[in-house]
């Protein structure tokens, strides 16, 4: 089955325009240097948009990659483009500019663009909801952090990647609010710097953000998500809530995933994602409207009193199982069918690391052939359906 593809750093609209000019000619370096086009380009990554100093940082990699393309065509990347854009992004840096110093020797792209993001206008907007909704992950009571953990569960064999967790990018931090699978040599990672983290990057594109290969990347390649974590591949997917009813939502973190190998990303896999986190945004920004509309019976919910998985209302299983089945290069994964007699008494059979929705004839579990559980959830549902 073929699927189109999402490329990076060309998604960006306004990359397209700067290597393409919108022709299908070869690159050449005189388009490239078109005022018009490295003017916006240069004016989003000063303002702070991830993808448009991502890929400013990274035009000489992929004019180099476009010209192999092409047989006979010769094409100089223009490295004082990519020079002149990251001097002006540190210029544009308060923390650069109070020292009267240029950034420590090895200071990354992606490090300089954070410091960029923690000084952006929204920030105290921001840090005032984070504390109003205890995004920090301060509920007295960690009755979200508990559904939040068990999403992860859930997401994690799913998803595929070895690190999941849900952020919360504030200040100069990201605070991993729960996290499962950081390698354990590497101590608590319970916060990192926000200029080290991929989901500072997230937060401020305020849409889904992927990195199939960080040390392929001109941008993230100095970086220690590369040297220190191993960080190949990460998929993120922003995080919402609203200041007020009549004030545009501001992205607070993100529901993550991070792989230690390179990771092709397609479309289907983002959609699957924002299925996830359309329940985690709900949790973190306390949405009881939105919860009501996403789990079968929310009473109780977060805390869930009753044993085994949490139940998706009908639609948003629909969505989940919809997602899975287009997805490409997935884990195989299963769906089970029971009865509405048998759920009551196998549901506390079932682990809470499952996920498990309405469907029109009964219920509905997914059952990853990764997940640990696989085996012994075959044997009680029965019968399995494979997706995707």
């Amino acid at each position: 089955m073929t699927r189109a593809r999402v490329v990076v750093p060309l998604y960006d609209e306004a990359m397209e325009e700067l290597l393409h000019a919108r022709s299908s000619e070869p690159p050449s370096s005189s388009a490239v240097e078109a005022p018009a086009a490295e003017g916006a380009l240069a004016a989003r990554a000063l303002a702070g948009h991830s993808p448009s100093a991502r890929a400013l940082a990274n035009v000489g990699d992929s004019l180099e990659a476009l010209a192999a393309g092409h047989a006979g065509a010769v094409t100089e990347p223009p490295a004082s483009l990519r020079d002149r854009v990251l001097a002006a992004v540190i210029k544009a840096n308060p923390v650069a500019a109070s020292a009267k110093a240029a950034p420590a020797p090895g200071l990354s792209p992606n490090e300089v663009l954070g410091r960029l993001h923690a000084s952006s206008r929204d920030e105290p907007s921001r840090r005032a909801l984070v504390e109003r909704l205890g995004a920090r992950g301060t509920d007295p009571d960690r009755a979200t952090d508990w559904a939040l953990e068990r999403l992860i569960e859930q997401l994690g064999p799913l998803l595929g990647y070895e690190i999941v967790f849900v952020s919360t990018v504030v200040d100069d931090l990201t605070i991993h609010r729960v996290h499962r699978g950081f390698p354990a040599e590497l101590g608590d990672l319970a916060t990192v710097p926000r200029a080290l983290s991929f989901c500072t990057h997230t937060v401020s594109a305020g849409e889904p953000f992927f990195v199939e290969d960080a040390a392929s990347e001109a941008f993230f390649r100095p970086s220690e998500l590369v040297s220190k974590l191993g960080a190949r591949a990460y998929l993120g997917v922003p995080l919402f809530a609203r200041p007020a009813p009549d004030q545009p939502p501001l992205a607070l973190g993100a529901l993550c995933g991070i792989s230690r190998s390179p990771r092709l990303v397609f479309p289907e896999d983002i959609v699957f994602a924002q299925r996830f986190a359309r329940l985690a945004q709900a949790l973190v920004a306390h949405d009881d409207a939105e919860l009501a509309a996403l789990v079968a019976d929310p009473r109780g919910y977060p805390r869930q009193v009753a044993p085994g998985p949490v139940v998706l209302a009908q639609r948003a299983f629909s969505d989940v199982v919809a997602a899975q089945r287009g997805r490409v290069a997935a884990g195989s994964v299963a769906l089970g069918r029971l009865s509405p007699a048998a759920w009551p008494e196998l549901r506390a059979s079932l682990p809470e690391s499952l996920v498990a929705g309405e469907l029109e004839d009964g219920v509905g579990v997914l059952v990853p052939d990764s997940h640990p559980s696989a085996t012994a959830v075959a044997r009680i549902v029965g019968e399995l359906e494979r997706l995707g």
